[in-house]
C-alpha cells in the first residue's frame, strides 16, 4: 500500500484526549501526522431524510450495491457504524419498508469487532416493495433477491450448501481404499 501506519500514541491534553497517528509514504518516505479527537461516525446526509422516494431509492440502491447482501432471502445492509445502520432503517421506513437493526461480533486480530445489520423483515411483500423502491444496479444481488436465493457471498453469487455426506463419505471411501 502507498501509506503505512508507523505508530499511534495517546496524547492527553487540557482540551481532552487525542491520538497522534504517524504514517509513512512508501514511495517518497515522507512522514505524515494525524491528530484525532473522538470517534468518527458515518451517517446518512441529513438532506436524504427530506428527499423524494425516488432519490431515497437511488441512495439506498447505491448503499446496497456496495454494502448489501442477501441473507435468508432478505436484503441486508452491513456496517460497523451503528448510527449508519439506524439511519438506513429510518430511510427504509420512509419508503414503507419494515426493517430491524441487530449487531454481531467478529474476531479480528484477537479483538472483537462489532458490526451492525439492517435487515428487511416481514413477508415476501416487503422484499417485493424493496425491489420496487430501491434502485439496485448490482446484477448478481438483484438476481439473488428476484430469485429468492437463500444467501449470497460478497460477489453476489449463489451459495450452494453441500450436504456433509457429499463431502465426508467420498473422502472416507477414498481413505479406506488406500
Amino acid at each position: 500500500s502507498l501509506i503505512h501506519r508507523e505508530v499511534t500514541v495517546n496524547m492527553p491534553t487540557q482540551w481532552g484526549d487525542f491520538k497522534l497517528h504517524a504514517f509513512s509514504q512508501t514511495d517518497s518516505h515522507e512522514l505524515h501526522l494525524a491528530l484525532v479527537k473522538g470517534a468518527w461516525k458515518k451517517n446518512v446526509p441529513e438532506t436524504m431524510f427530506s428527499a423524494s422516494e425516488l432519490e431515497i431509492g437511488y441512495f439506498l440502491g447505491g448503499l446496497f450495491d456496495s454494502d448489501g447482501s442477501v441473507q435468508k432471502r432478505r436484503p441486508v445492509f452491513t456496517t460497523k457504524w451503528e448510527s449508519l445502520a439506524y439511519d438506513i432503517q429510518q430511510l427504509l421506513s420512509l419508503l414503507g419498508i419494515k426493517s430491524s437493526v441487530t449487531h454481531y461480533f467478529v474476531k479480528y486480530k484477537n479483538k472483537k469487532r462489532k458490526y451492525y445489520r439492517t435487515r428487511v423483515i416481514g413477508s415476501k411483500k416487503e422484499v417485493e416493495l424493496f425491489l420496487q423502491k430501491v434502485k439496485i444496479i448490482h446484477c448478481k444481488k438483484l438476481n439473488a433477491l428476484q430469485n429468492e436465493f437463500e444467501s449470497t457471498n460478497i460477489e453476489g453469487e449463489k451459495i450452494k450448501i453441500s450436504s456433509v455426506n457429499n463431502i465426508v463419505v467420498p473422502f472416507a471411501n477414498k481413505m479406506a481404499k488406500k
